[in-house]
């Protein structure tokens, strides 16, 4: 799920400094949101050509590699130091504070109910 939201409604809990899981804490499931950056990759085929030579020019001055977007999943995915670390939105391998739309409650609980739909009529 691509929301910062996901961490909140995984957890149908609320945004106050970090969301709070404590049902997973217990067991030792963690949920955490992360913000890749922007990455160089062949996403952009399809634009014009002058979209394209724009955005090589641009490449080396703001776009990651692949490698450096994939750090920070890397990251929380091996790194002891992140073992029991949930209910945070991290961006470049450091806790970050979402944008509000990342913070709010009323959308988590939008977002929860939306996939909980999906997700049953895919199970059907």
């Amino acid at each position: 799920m691509a929301s910062p939201s996901w961490p909140t409604c995984c957890s149908r809990a609320s945004w106050r400094g970090g969301w709070e899981i404590p049902a997973r804490r217990a067991s030792g499931e963690t949920a955490n949101c992360l913000h890749p950056g922007v990455i160089a990759t062949n996403l952009m085929r399809d634009v014009p050509v002058v979209g394209r030579l724009a955005l090589k020019m641009a490449t080396p001055l703001v776009l990651k590699t692949p490698a450096q977007g994939a750090a920070t999943q890397c990251y929380l995915a091996t790194h002891p130091g992140v073992a029991g670390v949930t209910g945070q939105y991290f961006r470049d391998c450091n806790v970050a504070q979402p944008w509000p739309v990342g913070r709010d409650d009323e959308a988590a609980a939008r977002l929860w109910e939306v996939s909980e739909a999906i997700a049953t009529k895919l199970a059907d």
